[in-house]
């Protein structure tokens, strides 16, 4: 009989890849990763190599949680990573550890997440007192990145003259679209 160990740890290895949720909450799927030899085995024996997550490519996001953890039996597995970012945007997140070869993900995207403020998307237009505004004012439901919550069709939005001397608002007030 021959017995194989593992060889001397040379490069990371994802051997769970990450899966995006809501923009600023924990991954669906939280990432592990592998330590492993130049033949592709994992070091079993590696509880002490230190894994950090980091955004490789992807404009606007931000990581939270845990980023660094440390290997026990030759895996590193994160548990509380969370990303913020822009809906419709492919993050490749970056794993590393000093004197080792990183790994790359694959694309993570997220989605809206809970609604926490409005946007302008449409600034109003004045016209004629009285008359209608010559371009009407359309209102974004936004999570804290400032992602529209395409799924939210039952919040109600009022409109109010916030300064000026006088004034009156008139006509249909409270619509919704998604």
């Amino acid at each position: 009989n021959v017995t194989v160990s593992s060889g001397t740890a040379t490069q990371l290895g994802i051997a769970t890849q990450p899966v995006g949720g809501a923009s600023g909450a924990v991954l669906s799927t939280q990432p592990v990763v592998a330590i492993r030899d130049a033949q592709g085995n994992t070091v079993t024996g590696d509880s002490s190599t230190q894994v950090t997550v980091s955004i490789l490519s992807g404009a606007g996001g931000t990581l939270g949680g845990t980023t660094t953890v440390t290997a026990s039996s030759g895996v590193a597995t994160f548990t509380n990573v969370t990303l913020s970012g822009v809906v419709g945007t492919n993050y490749v997140l970056r794993f590393a550890a000093s004197g080792l070869s990183s790994v790359d993900s694959g694309n993570v995207t997220v989605s809206s997440g809970t609604a926490t403020q409005l946007g302008i998307a449409t600034q109003p237009v004045g016209g004629a007192s009285g008359a209608v505004l010559s371009t009407q004012p359309v209102i974004a439901i936004r999570d804290a990145q400032g992602n529209t919550v395409t799924g939210d069709s039952s919040t109600q939005v009022t409109v109010s003259i916030h300064s000026g001397a006088g004034g009156t608002l008139g006509g249909k007030i409270g619509r919704a679209h998604v």
